[in-house]
């Protein structure tokens, strides 16, 4: 079948930074805020489930926003919300100076609803006007890239985090990289580049099943990853690690998952095979399991040594799944911003079940009805059996797609 003729895409090297510099605020905002408010457990899984609503209605209407906008292109609506970013983290000095609870949750809410547009859009640059081994090429390179910076920015905070004007300055800081990086955007095309399919032949047979697979296995592991980051800075403190290593520590599995990332980037072995499948939620489970329950034993070595472990395994797991969920999106998808919307909104289901589930425990413990002692094993049951559920969901539906298949008709 002809194909139409690609569209020159946006450089990759500006794309790649774009993302990088985004990415510096997905680190502090998304993951490293739990380490900025100051708040207790139901305080920082209230603001982790906040943001998961901000960003899933964000990114399910990321394509209508486009369409809405239409007399802007997604070039200016990225530097739009780019300069939104900017506004939001300077907020501690705009209302007076001071890291009030009310900015931590304007900041939290605000960066759900921008960025969960933002991310399906810089997804349609990194895939449009790129096929075949382009297409995996630059695909590779965005996971190492913006994950990449996330690492960099737990570390960066860790010096910071225990002054409140130094928290302050992180944010501040922030804010100016994201106007700042706005220049990048002088590189891009006002839109997108059409997105070929990979060379000019059908994707195999296996790569929607596989899709429908790691489409619920994506959301799965984002929400075991939002029920551990807002317990990671209480967990630490049990532990008895040293406040300037609190960020540091806690991104272990960070980096861990930028290595997993680089490797698949460089090794193509798992393209197409199931055992991903497999190994990546095992893992991803068996690493949570073990930071959950590190605490139990209070301020020990052994402890502290777990929950490293822990976040190892766990970078390595939710790795696999993420490349390979990205991936064999933008192989099978069409429309990039439809397809990263849906990627993106996805991840923002996991965003918002995984601090619900923190949420729902840490609310009996405060009201006295289960005891403090109790915390751990519970969460890790109701996370459990969440992952369990959405498993059996995917069953459910690669079955129903499988008999769609075998009776000629497609399962939407």
């Amino acid at each position: 079948m002809p194909t139409s003729p690609l569209k020159a895409g946006t450089p990759l090297w500006a794309v790649l930074g774009v993302a990088f510099i985004n990415s510096l605020g997905t680190g502090v905002i998304v993951n490293g805020i739990y380490f900025l408010t100051g708040f207790d457990k139901v305080g920082n899984y209230a603001i982790g489930a906040a943001f998961g609503v901000a960003y899933i209605i964000a990114a399910f209407n990321a394509s209508r926003v486009a369409r809405t906008l239409r007399r802007l292109v997604p070039r200016a609506i990225l530097a739009i919300i780019m300069l939104t970013v900017g506004a939001i983290c300077i907020l501690p000095w705009l209302s007076g100076g001071g890291l009030h609870p009310w900015v931590f949750w304007v900041i939290g809410v605000t960066y759900g609803l921008v960025t969960g547009v933002m991310w399906p859009l810089i997804e349609g640059y990194v895939s449009g006007g790129r096929r075949g081994q382009r297409l995996r090429f630059a695909t590779g390179q965005f996971n190492i890239w913006w994950a990449g910076a996330i690492v960099i920015a737990f570390v960066a905070m860790a010096p910071l985090i225990k002054d409140p004007f130094k928290r302050e300055m992180v944010l501040a800081g922030l804010g100016a990289v994201h106007v700042l990086g706005i220049l990048l955007l002088l590189a891009f095309k006002p839109e997108p580049g059409v997105a070929g399919e990979v060379d000019h032949e059908p994707h195999p047979e296996v790569y929607p099943r596989l899709l429908a697979i790691f489409r619920i296995q994506l959301p799965t592991s984002y929400m075991v990853m939002g029920a551990l980051s807002p317990f990671l800075p209480s967990a630490l403190s049990t532990l008895g690690a040293p406040e300037l290593l609190h960020t540091p520590i806690a991104a272990t599995w960070l980096a861990t998952r930028v290595i997993t990332f680089l490797a698949m980037e460089r090794w193509h072995g798992w393209h197409g095979r199931w055992w991903v499948s497999i190994a990546g939620p095992t893992l991803t489970l068996a690493g949570f399991g073990a930071c959950i329950l590190s605490p139990v034993g209070g301020a020990t070595t052994a402890g502290l040594a777990t929950l490293i472990a822990g976040l190892c395994v766990f970078g390595i797991g939710v790795g696999m799944i993420y490349t390979a969920a990205l991936y064999y999106a933008m192989e099978v998808g069409h429309e990039e911003v439809a397809s990263g919307g849906t990627h993106e909104a996805l991840i923002g289901a996991g965003y918002l079940t995984g601090p619900l589930a923190g949420l729902s425990v840490a609310l009996l413990v405060r009201q006295g009805t289960l005891a403090p002692s109790s915390f751990e094993p519970v969460k890790l049951g109701v996370v459990v059996a969440l992952c369990v559920l959405m498993g059996v969901v995917g069953g459910f539906t690669l079955s129903r797609q499988r008999a769609g298949l075998q009776t000629g008709k497609s399962e939407p």
